[in-house]
């Protein structure tokens, strides 16, 4: 019995493990968000979404018609938020928006 419940430990500690590593680096989401991008004469805007289970947070910014998407630091953004995988993911496929996102508790932002 003990045995069997060590073993589910572990199982769920390397799911975690390769959870981590695999978001480590990821390009999951940059694709996304620059095949949508219209550009704005006019508007910059710099947004640092920290992505629950994620090692580094995905910077998103905006100067004209300039985007940079990428994984890594970026302390001069105008907009941080805590986000889930899965409300992106439901926000980059269109099912969801980023105002019913924050209403439904789903992201907070400062």
């Amino acid at each position: 019995m003990q045995q069997k419940e060590d073993l589910q430990e572990l199982a769920s500690l390397f799911r975690g493990m390769m959870k981590t590593i695999e978001n480590d680096g990821s390009e999951r989401f940059v694709k996304e968000f620059e095949n949508a991008f219209k550009p704005q004469a006019g508007f910059f805007g710099a947004y640092k979404f920290n992505i629950e289970d994620y090692s580094k947070p995905l910077v998103i910014q905006v100067k004209n018609a300039d985007l940079k998407v990428y994984y890594g630091e970026n302390d001069s953004v105008d907009v941080v938020a805590q986000i889930t995988e899965n409300v992106l993911d439901g926000i980059v496929s269109g099912r969801m928006s980023f105002q019913r996102a924050f209403m439904a508790g789903g992201m907070t932002m400062k």
